[in-house]
């Protein structure tokens, strides 16, 4: 029989009587009818989903309308990976074991910014890609150290100064809270008041966006936002260059003439009115920078080289007949010693000193020879040594002195048996000690 209200009733007649013959018309209807009972879908009343198929049970049970949760919370393989727009009244969280990524797409799905937290090290990016979706730069705020954009450093008030390559306290002339003061920004339009599209509005008064993106479009020509006065003369323009993809702000006159800019390129260098504006990225050597103060200094502080080194140099040639060879003088240990470029004096100083000390021929004063050496020849004018020769020798008459073969110590005249290596330069006999040995002296 059909259930009542989901309660099953055996049909009438088939329940047995005591003490009687179980009929088998009745019996067999009460099975039929048990059978189909148990052969169509149960009820919720008696337990079950009121459905044959998975989809009318959820039905049934109205598990397939998320309005029927009432605890819990949805698994997240259960969320589909792309969303319309959700309103989150709470904090939202971005969990991952490597770095958390907040990416901003275009409608076509092509990446155009990114809000990154690094995990090693903590360092968060907020980056910049173009049109095709390719990286550009960033800007990178460490958890110590200078934040920079591109690679470039940023200055703050905790690191400019000496040494920062920035020495500034003015910004044309005025103090940062004049470019903070927003007394003239009063009101704002209500959002719901704009429609999502506008075509092109002349604003009298302050405008104020807050959240989202707003977009100027012209695929013609250079994407501009100007500034005007109330009699509509142009006074300045803020835009992207349509040739070149470069961003740039124009000042103008009263008159609302075009003045001068700032471009700043997608590659290169920022310009101001056609100049190069130095960052930490461009400055340097051959950057062409010419700057009013190196480390708060102005330059004729570094040209005084007796003052910053604290005595006066040496210098080092330039005189009449002088050449550019480079002398070191240094302590030998035991004596003062000189080389000239590659070649190694020692202590033998090469020395010509000519004209007169205190009106002597300083030709006439023998110098110091400080050697070991018993083959030395080279000696300086005035140095007198005593010579063998087995022809006499008159007073003041000329020899030329040579190292003795058979030993170590004496020195003969040219000619003579035994005569080895000449001593170069002019001699002459200065008298005779005894038979056969002269003193000598060099004079030239």
């Amino acid at each position: 029989m059909p259930r009542v209200g989901g309660v099953y009733s055996p049909p009438a007649g088939t329940k047995g009587v005591p003490n009687t013959t179980i009929q088998s018309a009745p019996y067999n209807a009460l099975v039929d009818d048990l059978s189909l009972d148990a052969n169509n879908p149960r009820p919720i009343t008696a337990g079950g989903t009121g459905a044959s198929t998975a989809s009318g049970a959820r039905a049934a049970l109205g598990t397939d309308n998320a309005d029927n949760l009432t605890s819990g919370t949805v698994a997240d393989a259960r969320l589909p990976a792309t969303q319309t727009g959700k309103t989150f009244t709470g904090a939202v969280v971005i969990k991952n074991a490597s770095d958390r990524i907040l990416a901003f797409q275009d409608a076509a799905g092509v990446v155009r910014g990114r809000l990154v937290h690094g995990a090693v090290p903590s360092t968060i990016f907020h980056q910049l890609y173009d049109a095709a979706g390719t990286f550009l730069k960033q800007l990178q705020l460490p958890p110590t150290g200078s934040m920079t954009w591109d690679g470039q450093t940023i200055w703050t008030s905790g690191n400019d100064g000496a040494g920062s390559g920035l020495d500034a306290d003015l910004l044309d002339g005025q103090e940062g809270a004049f470019y903070q003061n927003a007394a003239n920004l009063t009101g704002t339009i209500p959002d719901a008041r704009l429609p999502s599209t506008m075509s092109a509005k002349t604003f009298t008064g302050n405008v104020l966006l807050t959240g989202g993106d707003y977009f100027v479009d012209n695929s013609s020509g250079d994407r501009r936002l100007v500034l005007r006065t109330a009699a509509g003369v142009i006074q300045g323009a803020f835009g992207n260059t349509l040739s070149t993809g470069a961003n740039f702000i124009n000042v103008h006159d009263a008159a609302g003439t075009f003045l001068r800019n700032l471009v700043m390129p997608r590659t290169g260098s920022m310009t101001w009115a056609g100049d190069t504006v130095w960052t930490a990225g461009n400055d340097g050597a051959g950057s062409g920078l010419d700057a009013d103060l190196l480390d708060g200094q102005q330059g004729a502080y570094f040209a005084d080289i007796p003052s910053r080194l604290g005595f006066t140099p040496l210098q080092q040639g330039g005189g009449g007949g002088q050449g550019t060879n480079k002398i070191y003088i240094g302590w030998l240990g035991s004596q003062l010693g000189v080389q000239i470029d590659a070649s190694n004096q020692s202590a033998n100083w090469p020395i010509n000193i000519t004209g007169t000390i205190n009106g002597i021929a300083s030709s006439s004063i023998a110098q110091i020879v400080n050697t070991t050496n018993a083959n030395e020849i080279n000696f300086p004018v005035g140095w007198t040594i005593a010579l063998i020769a087995s022809s006499g020798i008159s007073r003041n008459g000329g020899c030329t002195p040579c190292l003795f073969t058979g030993d170590s110590q004496a020195y003969v005249n040219l000619g003579d048996s035994g005569a080895g290596s000449a001593l170069p330069g002019t001699w002459r006999a200065s008298g005779r000690y005894s038979s056969g040995l002269y003193a000598v002296t060099k004079i030239f």
